[in-house]
């Protein structure tokens, strides 16, 4: 079975794509998993490229900032 890396980095995917909804702030699948303390995930997302400097639309924090915000020490 093919790997979720694999499988990104072979189809053309933006995974720097942002939630725009009113509840998501602006947020990118990197932040989500920061936020969420979800550290495989974001481990995946920067294998195939997320950007680590990008700012959500709320409070113009970045994935690191949302990890250490929450106390998510293995994200950050």
């Amino acid at each position: 079975m093919e790997g979720a890396a694999d499988h990104l980095a072979r189809e053309t995917v933006d995974v720097d794509c942002t939630d725009s909804s009113s509840s998501g702030g602006g947020a990118t699948a990197l932040m989500v998993s920061a936020m969420c303390g979800h550290s495989d995930m974001a481990s995946m997302l920067l294998s195939v490229g997320a950007q680590v400097n990008l700012q959500d639309e709320v409070n113009g924090w970045t994935a690191l900032m949302q990890a250490v915000f929450y106390a998510h020490r293995p994200v950050s």
